[in-house]
């Protein structure tokens, strides 16, 4: 069952500004069949794994399974937190944006329902709109309360998560944060997140440059100095093990950068910031050098506008937890889809809500409420990303480990073997 305020929001007209392991095909399946298909997308829904077969379970599933006890019911109900703003008649140009990644990211959800139920899995939608910047955390509160979910998905900033999480992990709700990541002192065994932690980019960076830059000089570049900058200190302790010596540089105030490079024939330069401004100081620097350089970069440099001739220059890379195969053919057919149901496309947030809602319902169908400790065994190839689920021993809180390296290349980004 779907809410009447889900419709009201599936209408909403907004516009918003690897993993090694070997995945089952994702499932496709339409409501309705579209009149027309382009040439390359399958003329059925693609194949779907049968339900695991019960496993030895890990050693360390036992010491856990007060956490998680198998819980298997009839039907699931699943809260989505989001900031629609549906009572204010004007917007600011902040909660536009929300709204607008919220809109799209439940188009995606409402794509998956469909799927969902052509699979078996019985699950009901509720829809809890999330409003930013009044937000009640009691209100709130109360009511996923009277929802009493088995699934939270949502909300999407960290300042919203922060709101709730006490609570559901206080109440045993299964909360996914879909965007946010957030650094927490406190045990959260309930609480998983999509978006890689930062000291798993400074980790994975670090990797990267031992195993294709060896003998180039290392740099990194943050905008400003912070004692908890986990991601730097990441990529710096995995340097040090690794024996490179890296040279850091740090901004004067988040956002101008002005220095004088110390290069040497070939270089690598890891600007750690997704500050556009002070992305574009660094690189303007860079640019007057005739060395080597190789520039590193963040995830969210992809949705800017860039200088493509710049980015040839420095044999751009990027770090990101998401790449989609627009050539795949899941994905077209799910574009045909959502293209039928929404006269709209699709994007990065409406394949994120697609593919959050199958993996973690198709979760609930195969494992129960507590899904938490078979996600390992959960291998399911998304549209935008392998979802590699790993345990914080100090924070119990999930995390995923997942990011993919993409070159700039003959002008345009590709993903490649890290």
């Amino acid at each position: 069952m779907i809410y009447p305020v889900l419709l009201l929001a599936s209408v909403l007209n907004f516009s918003s500004c690897g993993s090694s392991n070997r995945a089952t095909a994702m499932p496709i399946h339409p409501a309705t069949q579209p009149e027309k298909q382009v040439e390359s997308a399958p003329k059925e829904a693609d194949k779907i794994a049968p339900a695991p077969k019960p496993v030895k379970r890990k050693q360390d599933y036992d010491s856990l399974n007060r956490f998680y006890p198998e819980t298997i019911k009839p039907k699931y109900d699943v809260a989505i937190v989001l900031p629609f703003f549906l009572n204010y008649e004007e917007l600011t140009r902040q909660q536009k944006n929300s709204a607008a990644i919220a809109a799209d990211y439940y188009r995606g959800i409402l794509m998956a329902a469909d799927s969902l139920k052509y699979w078996g899995a019985n699950l009901d939608l509720h829809v809890l709109d999330l409003e930013a910047d009044t937000l009640n955390p009691r209100a709130i509160t109360d009511n996923i309360k009277k929802v009493n979910p088995d699934l939270i998905l949502g909300p999407l900033s960290d300042q919203e998560v922060r709101s709730v999480s006490a609570y559901t992990e206080a109440n045993h709700y299964n909360l996914v944060a879909p965007l946010a990541s957030i650094d927490t002192s406190t045990t959260e065994y309930y609480y998983l997140e999509n978006n890689p932690k930062n000291e798993v980019y400074g980790r994975f960076a670090a990797l990267y440059i031992k195993k294709h830059f060896a003998g180039y000089k290392v740099f990194i570049v943050e905008e400003q100095e912070a004692k908890c900058n986990f991601l730097v200190k990441a990529f710096k302790d995995s340097a040090t093990a690794y024996g490179m010596k890296v040279t850091e540089y740090t901004g004067a105030n988040g956002a101008v950068y002005r220095t004088d490079f110390d290069l040497t024939d070939s270089n690598v330069v890891f600007i750690a910031s997704k500050n556009h401004v002070f992305v574009s100081s660094v690189m303007s620097q860079l640019q007057i050098s005739d060395k080597k350089i190789v520039v590193l970069g963040m995830d969210i440099w992809k949705g800017r506008a860039i200088d493509a001739n710049l980015w040839d220059k420095f044999d751009m890379h990027i770090l990101t937890p998401y790449d989609i195969d627009y050539k795949d053919a899941a994905t077209r057919r799910f574009v045909l889809n959502f293209r039928q149901k929404f006269n709209d496309e699709p994007n990065e947030y409406a394949f994120r809500g697609y593919d959050d809602m199958m993996y973690y319902g198709l979760a609930l169908k195969n494992y129960g409420k507590y899904f938490e400790n078979r996600l390992p065994e959960q291998k399911i190839r998304l549209l935008h990303s392998t979802y590699n689920f790993q345990r914080a021993p100090a924070s119990g809180i999930w995390e995923n480990s997942c990011l993919y390296m993409m070159e700039f290349k003959d002008f345009q980004l590709t993903r490649i073997n890290p």
